[in-house]
This record gives structure tokens, sequence and C-alpha cells, in this order.
């Protein structure tokens, strides 16, 4: 099975495509997970490969040597992944049109097989914060695609400042923009490391964080106090 996380820059597509891959191990699956965020050079799940191959999982990058050269290259063994049966495959895919020129190149390599598509939207980002702003996102960078959605996932958050409001309100706006699209809502996603327990009206996937941001690098945390935010069960990213 191939699943496809698709979506704007900054909606948290590899944090949750990286997570993903990690729960798909954790229930003793096969997985690879292919890094095609081929053009920014920010925030890409090859970021996290170390830790990701500790636990089992097989990275797909581009070569060593030009991993974090900001060029288009396809990693290697991309075909034959794709065609393996006993495997789960994550594809962590480029935002806005870089990542459906990308998706829809490969069209002709996915025809066929099982696979499911996650549209992941964080509403408190700009140009998508209405339902009508997401529908119509959703539907043009689908059709640049030329894919099928079949899931959107919930990513709203401010961070660390995620609360209550933050998650109910964004919940509204994409039930509002699925019934628009005809698409279901998969997840409301949460991070863990939240101190409040919030409840949702969708499932909730938990998730861990594993990219660090600019100015978490010297130690500072996303509470503006503590280093490290990045350590987790599996290691400090």
């Amino acid at each position: 099975m191939i699943h496809i996380f698709m979506g704007p820059f900054g909606s948290g597509k590899t944090e949750i495509a990286i997570n993903y891959a990690i729960r798909l191990r954790n229930e003793n699956r096969m997985v690879h997970l292919v890094d095609l965020d081929l053009i920014t050079p920010y925030f890409r799940s090859r970021d996290a490969v170390k830790v990701l191959r500790k636990v089992g999982i097989n990275v797909l990058t581009p070569p060593e040597e030009i991993m974090y050269a900001d060029l288009p290259l396809f990693p290697r063994q991309l075909g034959t992944v794709f065609k393996e049966d006993s495997a789960d495959v994550v594809v962590d895919l480029g935002g806005d049109d870089d990542g459906a020129r990308i998706l829809r190149s490969l069209n002709d390599r996915l025809r066929g097989v099982a696979k499911n598509v996650y549209f992941v939207i964080n509403t408190r980002r700009p140009f998508y914060q209405t339902p009508g702003e997401i529908a119509e996102y959703v539907k043009n960078l689908s059709n640049r695609a030329d894919v099928i959605v079949d899931f959107l996932v919930n990513n709203t958050n401010l961070g660390p400042y995620t609360n209550d409001h933050v998650v109910h309100e964004g919940e509204k706006v994409m039930a509002k923009a699925s019934e628009i699209l005809g698409i279901p809502i998969i997840w409301t996603v949460l991070w863990k490391g939240l101190t409040k327990q919030i409840k949702t009206n969708f499932p909730v996937f938990y998730i861990e964080r594993f990219m660090r941001l600019p100015w978490e690098e010297k130690g500072g945390g996303v509470d503006g106090k503590s280093g490290g935010v990045c350590r987790n069960r599996y290691g400090t990213v």
C-alpha cells in the first residue's frame, strides 16, 4: 500500500509522514519512506534519516553525497518499492505546485497500485483559513497532480501555543471544507508534547516532533526556555 502525503508548504506533511511511517513500523510492517520533497531545502524527511533507519524504516533519498543539494533528483529504487506488495510505502511529497508536478510525473508508475492520498492542512497558515480557500486549493492541486484525494488531515496548530480553541476552530473550518469537497477527514493531528489534553471531533493522530526550527538548533526550546525539543523516545534529531 502506498500512502502519499501532500499539501501546501508548511502544512506539516513531513512531520506527519515520518510519524505515520513509524506507526506502521510499530505494527511490524515493512516500511519504506520516500522523500520526494525535491525542491525545498527545509524540513525534509531526509533530516531524520538516522532515527528512521534505526527503527528499521528504509528511507529513500537522493544519494548520500548530494542528499542536501537543492536538486530535483529522484531517489534510487523508486520504481522497485512502488511494486512491492509486501511493504507499505509512505511518500513525503513536496509542497504546492512542485509536489503536484512530481506526483503527476509518477502517474505511470502508480497506475493500478493500491494507494491513499492524504491532503494536510493547517488552517492557521495564510491562504488556507476558510472552507472556500481550502476547497479551491485541494481541487486545483489534485487536478495538477492528476490524483484523487482520499482523505483530509486537519493539522491546525500554533505549535506549543495550540489550545482547545485553536483545534476546535480548525475542525469547524475543515468540516465545512470536507462537506464542499466530499472528502472525509481522517484525523485531527495533535503533538504529544502539548501539556493539556484536547478533546476533538475527529480521530486523533498523536505525533512526536522530529523537525527542528532554526531557533531550536542552538538549544532554544519551543517554549523559549528549554532545549532539546526534538528529543523523543527515538533519540534526538
